[in-house]
């Protein structure tokens, strides 16, 4: 019936058929570009067509589906179905576009106007965006509380995400009162109303493990993410930084978006040390979103890249509750090194003891215990170095200049100072005994001399 209204040119049978082909509904088979030419034919009728299939078409342009990817298409099809409609869900799309930057620079005043009409019409992804905007400060001044407001207004219009959002801010106390029986009642929306992710992440690690399908297992974490998963944005990320899964110039950009994505929904301290290393090796470039958490150690001739780094590091290494060691380990290196922070070896070995502190076993400890004897055996070789005139050894300069000391008894915590000692205390153990071993077996070879042949 609808097949025959949609050849007689009926724009409303060409949308369903349209909606029905791109979703795969009711024994349709899912195509995409069947999908496309069906809200193209509505969309192309005498006065100007269904603003809906214009905003169909605006969606298919800007995430390729049917048809190639086209920014400026999308947002063309995105003003015609305001033009003829003020569909709601075309001002996100253009808030969308002009927030990631599509059609060149991010423009969060753009963005934020477009959420915020589209928010005006009950638009759930338009409260939701606009939740995000005033949470973390993009194109307005940072307001949490409201930001809270508007994510609960999305919650109650259906939007998939917001409560979890919600729950995550009343777990973690983010701009609310902790509230633990408010928690779990979002995360109990959330679960009940979301998909079983099992399948869809069996189907990721066959893929990847069974089929050497490395491409097939980023698409299929990239679903699982896409409805909220950390694990499985941890893992698109992973893919994207260690694999040829996908090998576009953007996929650093694209791991580095992803990562802000997992730090502002689930506050991870490896998202933050992950982040700081793409931005510090110049793989990714910082946003203001990477400016937010300052360290007081900052070199003044710092760049943007290493304080947004460092800026990460820090964050993740003085959590109130969790801090966490490979970021304290992290900063140490810096500090040794000198790379955008102050020259100072006392605060490299404070922070590795503070990671030896924080460790929960000894496999975490390891790397910290390890730079700090790296680092110690290291400043001592290059003073030697230096005073042979051989220079010293890629350490800055600044370790030795008069007046400096590899331990400032005075500057450290108490805990981070007995770790100290205690490695210390350790390697003169290690080395009384590796002398009684020494002196054991010579010994032995002189008793060996004067023994009396049988």
């Amino acid at each position: 019936m609808e097949v025959d209204a949609a050849a007689r040119g009926d724009n409303h049978a060409h949308a369903q058929l349209g909606y029905r082909a791109l979703v795969g509904d009711q024994g349709v088979e899912r195509n995409e570009r069947a999908a496309y030419e069906h809200f193209l034919e509505a969309a192309n009728r005498r006065g100007g067509g269904l603003p809906e299939t214009h905003y169909n078409l605006g969606f298919m342009h800007m995430n390729g589906m049917g048809t190639e990817k086209n920014y400026t298409a999308a947002r063309e099809q995105f003003l015609k179905a305001i033009a003829l409609g003020r569909v709601a869900s075309a001002y996100n799309g253009l808030g969308v576009l002009a927030y990631n930057g599509y059609m060149g620079e991010q423009n969060y005043t753009e963005a934020l106007y477009y959420f915020e009409e589209a928010a005006k019409l009950e638009d759930p992804d338009g409260h939701f965006n606009l939740a995000q905007m005033y949470s973390m400060g993009h194109g307005v001044e940072m307001n949490a509380t409201y930001g809270l407001e508007i994510m609960e207004r999305a919650s109650e219009l259906g939007h998939w995400r917001a409560p979890y959002e919600l729950g995550m801010a009343y777990d973690l106390a983010l701009a609310v009162d902790r509230n633990v029986t408010k928690a779990t009642s979002y995360f109990h929306v959330f679960i009940e109303e979301r998909f079983d992710w099992a399948k869809e992440r069996n189907d990721a690690i066959e893929a990847m493990i069974i089929h050497k399908n490395p491409w097939g297992a980023l698409v299929r974490y990239a679903l699982i993410s896409a409805l909220g998963s950390e694990s499985a944005s941890n893992n698109v990320v992973w893919l994207l930084h260690k694999t040829d899964a996908y090998m576009g110039d953007d996929r650093y950009e694209l791991a580095a978006r992803l990562l802000r994505e997992i730090i502002y929904c689930h506050n991870s301290p490896e998202a933050q040390v992950d982040l700081a290393y793409l931005l510090s090796s110049r793989r990714a470039k910082p946003d203001h979103s990477d400016m937010i958490d300052r360290y007081d150690h900052i070199h003044p001739n710092a760049s943007e890249y290493d304080i947004a780094a460092i800026g990460h590091y820090s964050a993740a290494a003085f959590d109130e509750e969790h801090p966490y060691p490979e970021a304290l380990v992290n900063l140490g290196w810096k500090h040794l090194l000198g790379l955008g922070v102050s020259v100072n070896a006392t605060r490299s070995f404070e922070l590795f003891a503070k990671g030896v502190v924080a460790s929960h076993d000894h496999h975490e400890a390891a790397p910290c215990v390890a730079a700090t004897i790296i680092s110690k055996a290291w400043l001592i070789a290059a003073a030697t170095s230096k005073r042979m005139n051989f220079g010293t050894l890629g350490l800055p300069a600044a370790h030795f200049r008069p007046g400096s000391s590899y331990v400032n008894q005075s500057s450290g915590s108490s805990a981070a100072l007995r770790v100290i000692r205690l490695i210390e205390l350790s390697e003169r153990y290690i080395l009384i005994g590796l002398t009684l071993a020494l002196a054991s077996v010579l010994a032995y070879r002189v008793t060996l001399t004067y023994r009396v042949p049988l």
